[in-house]
């Protein structure tokens, strides 16, 4: 199982939208899954996390953004190119 595989959130009984947060070799990762005809504003729940994040990452002295969009905090190895 890959780290991408980890951020499927299963939906069940009455429950319309599952977030799943980790962190994973230095990162942190949300996964969103919802039921889009009964919550069908999923995006604007996506939008409000990437947009907190990367004010987090802007307030946060010595982030940086990769290549891959993966972020690293102060003291953490960049990731090597494929």
């Amino acid at each position: 199982m890959t780290p991408s595989e980890w951020w499927c959130v299963p939906l069940g009984g009455h429950v319309r939208v599952g977030v799943a947060i980790f962190s994973y070799d230095g990162g942190i990762n949300f996964g969103v899954t919802g039921d889009f005809d009964t919550a069908p504003d999923i995006a604007v729940l996506c939008g409000g996390i990437e947009r907190g994040i990367a004010e987090l990452v802007r307030l946060t002295p010595g982030a940086r953004r990769e290549a891959d969009g993966a972020v690293k905090g102060p003291g953490q190895p960049a990731t090597a190119s494929p």
